[in-house]
């Protein structure tokens, strides 16, 4: 848990001042662009599924939104209502060094299952 550099060197990091996956509100994940963790939404498209994993619940989410800002000075996370996931990374995905800007896509609870044996998730998998 934690966006703090020690935690988002191993993971994707929850934004602790944010709801849980599922609940009421928004849910802010923070992630590296160039490993792994969320490297996979330079290819994001709106409609996309993302699944979040948390206590043995799946949370399937639509992606309904995709804004970059040139700057990280400029990052603002969304006004949302519902059930809303943040991921945030940095931007342009293919930069070398420290990249000047962010890549924030927004998406919208749109199922909550127990999770199953041999079930996939969506376009990115986060597990907690």
């Amino acid at each position: 848990y934690g966006v703090e550099e020690s935690t988002l060197k191993k993971t994707p990091g929850w934004l602790t001042t944010s709801v849980l996956p599922g609940e009421s509100g928004m849910c802010v994940v923070y992630g590296h662009r160039n490993r792994n963790h969320l490297k996979v939404l330079e290819k994001v498209e709106r409609g996309d599924t993302i699944t979040v994993t948390m206590d043995g619940i799946a949370y399937a989410y639509t992606v309904s939104d995709i804004t970059i800002y040139e700057s990280t000075d400029d990052l603002r996370l969304p006004t949302v209502d519902g059930k809303t996931l943040v991921l945030v990374t940095c931007y342009p995905f293919r930069y070398s060094g420290h990249a000047p800007g962010k890549c924030v896509v927004t998406a919208q609870l749109r199922l909550k299952l127990p999770i199953l044996a041999g079930i996939a998730g969506g376009l990115l998998s986060l597990k907690y």
